[in-house]
Formats: structure tokens, C-alpha cells, sequence
């Protein structure tokens, strides 16, 4: 039998958002909203995690079906109590205890939930519940205690001295499961909501406790509304740039960069002013990330430059490279060590071998450029034909004038010289020398035909 099984209540619409992503698919910091709960509700590494859906339930299916043990159905959204109701109709669990948390909480953490549990067992408390003093306890269910045992009131059904408790409810619930099983049978929907209110199992004389944590009001925010969000995903980002300061990682203006919190960065790093790293990143030792970038799911070597406002998506840099300004390294993109990519470049699908370089204003797409090759101003792979992508090759040591384009499927052997303004469209051999520049012609006074005045 495992101690505890967790369950997320994600079946709400969250019409206060007025947009069409469901709550729980919510972006925060390079995750989805409860990407947070999940990992907060993991107390054991047996813990079993199940979601209790309704409103756009395909939605969150396909993304979650192989991240928890289980996925139950609340069919009406007729209370907290109700979705309780659904989960143990459902499933067979035989924890000894159940933990109950809201899928818009991404603030919580497991050493929070670890202690409130542990407080819950080493007491042998038949429930908890998670609380919080708040300035300001309008909305919130307020915890009302007696000499054993207390109630949760909601709001709309407090009393003109209720309304002055300051201690409220979080929403995050530990119960002996025996407990729970028997107390949402006498739930009813006599309130003002007419719902089944899960706060409701817990009455006088009965061996229940409130615990509350210190600056709970903020680390147990809800997310009810966009601007709530943005507050949630500002105290998260905050809060991985100081662990990355804390591991040597120097930020020129750390309040406008924004970091997802699955990014690496090594010690010594340099992140310039309005930074993004999105997804999983991982930037090595000693790098400049320099103001404007926006790197996505990358990997960035040692002691590599991404200079200002260049962009990497799903590429690989190596150690010792440089990158941008205004440069851009689409998908499946790998630079070499040593390698450069100048500004006003665009790499796609490519390898850029040690030592190369493609200095500006080319586009490079499905091709291999060797070792210590010079691509000049303005060179482009043509690689499209209009129905297929096709690959160019470049051997090493070579020198691609400017530009100068390449016809694919077309192959360039080592130590080749291909002179400014050449197309190539067939393959060259090792050493060869490329020119199909056309001959200028001339005409003496003829400018002024074309010139006006």
C-alpha cells in the first residue's frame, strides 16, 4: 500500500481568463502550469498522481495521458466536493492518505507539501489543511477554529464576524483516506454556490487542523486571471536567476531577462540585458549571451559567443564558436567548435565544421560546410527546388567567393576555389577552381539614357 496518493483537481473552464488555452496548458516559464503541481505532488517516489478533468479534457489528455498514474472524469462541474466524489468513485486506491491540490497553484513546492505531511502523520490528524494569513482575506474561505476541530467558510457564506478571520484557505487538503471516503457521502449543495463544497468535511470535534506557512498569500497564489499569471511567472523567473547568480552565472540586468526553469548555465557565463532562454536549454562555461537573444531547446558549448539579437532554435553550438550579431540558427542546425557565423546570417538544417566561417548576409540551408572553409558576402544554398530540399556540401579549406550560390544536390571537394559571383550547379573535384561570371560589356555614354536629371 503506498502512504499517499495525490490527487490534482483540472477541471474547471477558469472563465475569469478569457482565452482559449485551458488552465492547466498555461505557459509559465517554459512549462505548462501543471508541470508545476505535478512535480510539487510528487511526495514519494511511489507517490501515485492522478488528475481529475472536465472542461477541455482532450485537450490536457494529450499532453499529461503518460506523465501521472491516472486520469479521472468530474462529467458536471458541481463543486470541490464533487470532483473528490469522482475521483474515489473511480479509482481503487488503497493509500493510507490522500492529498487533494488545484491544478493553478505553479508557486507550490514538494518541501512545502513534504512538511505539511509529515505534520499531518506524526499528529495521526484524520485531515489538514493548508492556510494562510492574508492582509486583505476577501475571497478566500475562511478558517473558522474551535477548541478541537474547525470549519472552512466560504466567502459567500461567511458572517459579518467571519469576514474578519484572517486566516484563510489555500485549497491544498491531506486526508486519511478512510476519513475522506465517509465524509463526502453527507456532502450537500445547501450553500450559496450550490455545489458540493469540499471544505465541508471538516467540522467541529473533529480531529482536523489548520497549519499555516509563512508568506503563504504569495507561494500558495492561485491563477485566476491573466494578470495573476504574469505575478506567478515573474516570482518563478526571479527566483531562477538568483539560483543561477548563486551558481556563478553573472546577469548584466537580471529583472529583463526571461529563463525557463529546465535552462543549465554554466559558471562564468555573461547573460546581456533582455535575454530569453526558452524550453531546455544548456549554455556552457565562460559564455556571452549577449542583449536581445533568444535561444529555444539549444545546446551552446564553452566559451561561446551569441552575440546581440541573434536567434537559436533546436541547434547545437560547440565550444569556442561565435554567433550573430543578428544571426539566426533555425532547426537541426550543429556550428563546429571555432567555428563563425557572422551577422545577418541564416543557417538551417546544416553543419558548420571546426573552423569555418560564414561571416555575413548568407543564407545556408541543408548543406555541410568543412573544416576551415571561408564563405563569403552574400552566399546562398539554393536547396529548394519548389517540391523537394535538396543538400549542398562543401569540402574543407576551401574559398566560396561572394555572392556566390549553389544549385543543389551539388558537391564542392576540398581545396576548391569558387570566384566571386559564380553560380555553381555541378559538382567540382578536389583543388578545382569555379567561375561562371559573365563578361561586362561596356557602353561608353549610354548612362545618360537611363539618368534623369
Amino acid at each position: 500500500m503506498d502512504k499517499v496518493s495525490s490527487v490534482i483537481l483540472a477541471a474547471g473552464k477558469g472563465s475569469r481568463l478569457n482565452c482559449d488555452i485551458p488552465k492547466p496548458l498555461l505557459p509559465v516559464c517554459g512549462k505548462n502550469m501543471l508541470d508545476f503541481v505535478i512535480e510539487a505532488v510528487s511526495l514519494r517516489d511511489t507517490a501515485k498522481v492522478t488528475l481529475v478533468l472536465g472542461h477541455e479534457k482532450q485537450k490536457i489528455v494529450s499532453v499529461y495521458e503518460n506523465k501521472v498514474c491516472e486520469i479521472v472524469t468530474q462529467e458536471q462541474q458541481l463543486g470541490t466536493g464533487h470532483a473528490v466524489m469522482s475521483y474515489l468513485e473511480q479509482t481503487k486506491t488503497d493509500s493510507k492518505y490522500i492529498l487533494i491540490a488545484c491544478a493553478d497553484t505553479p508557486l507550490l513546492t514538494r518541501d512545502i507539501l513534504e512538511h505539511f505531511f509529515n505534520q499531518v502523520e506524526s499528529k495521526d490528524l484524520d485531515a489538514g489543511v493548508l492556510t494562510f494569513e492574508a492582509k486583505d482575506p476577501t475571497g478566500y474561505g475562511r478558517i473558522h477554529k474551535y477548541k478541537k476541530g474547525l470549519s472552512i467558510v466560504e466567502e459567500k457564506d461567511t458572517s459579518t464576524d467571519q469576514k474578519k478571520i484572517t486566516e484563510c484557505n489555500s485549497g491544498i487538503y491531506i486526508f486519511k483516506r478512510l476519513f475522506i471516503e465517509k465524509m463526502v457521502k453527507n456532502l450537500d449543495t445547501k450553500n450559496s454556490q450550490n455545489e458540493f463544497y469540499l471544505t465541508d468535511v471538516f467540522k467541529e470535534n473533529l480531529n482536523v487542523e489548520s497549519f499555516g506557512i509563512e508568506n503563504g498569500e504569495s507561494t500558495l497564489m492561485g491563477v485566476n486571471d491573466l494578470i495573476q499569471l504574469s505575478l506567478v511567472e515573474s516570482l518563478l523567473n526571479k527566483k531562477k536567476v538568483q539560483q543561477l547568480q548563486r551558481q556563478g552565472v553573472l546577469f548584466r540586468d537580471p529583472s529583463s531577462c526571461l529563463i525557463s526553469i529546465d535552462c543549465l548555465i554554466g559558471p562564468g557565463t555573461v547573460v546581456g540585458r533582455n535575454v530569453e532562454l526558452r524550453g531546455k536549454c544548456t549554455i556552457g562555461k565562460g559564455c556571452l549571451i549577449d542583449s536581445g537573444t533568444i535561444i529555444t531547446d539549444s545546446i551552446i558549448g564553452d566559451e561561446t559567443s551569441v552575440l546581440p539579437n541573434s536567434i537559436i532554435e533546436l541547434s547545437e553550438v560547440k565550444e569556442n564558436a561565435s554567433v550573430g550579431p543578428f544571426a539566426r540558427l533555425r532547426p537541426a542546425t550543429l556550428i563546429h567548435s571555432n567555428a563563425k557565423i557572422g551577422n545577418f546570417v541564416e543557417v538551417k538544417k546544416s553543419q558548420i565544421f571546426d573552423g569555418a566561417k560564414v561571416s555575413h548576409l548568407s543564407y545556408v540551408g541543408d548543406s555541410e560546410i568543412g573544416k576551415n572553409t571561408n564563405i563569403g558576402c552574400g552566399f546562398i544554398s539554393c536547396n529548394y527546388d519548389g517540391k523537394n530540399k535538396h543538400k549542398t556540401v562543401i569540402g574543407e579549406n576551401c574559398f566560396i567567393g561572394s555572392d556566390s550560390q549553389t544549385v543543389a544536390p551539388v558537391n564542392i571537394g576540398n581545396n576548391c576555389f569558387v570566384a566571386s559571383s559564380t553560380t555553381v550547379t555541378t559538382d567540382m573535384p578536389d583543388g578545382s577552381f569555379g567561375i561562371s561570371r559573365s563578361k561586362l560589356n561596356i557602353k561608353n555614354g549610354m548612362a545618360s539614357k537611363f539618368i534623369k536629371k
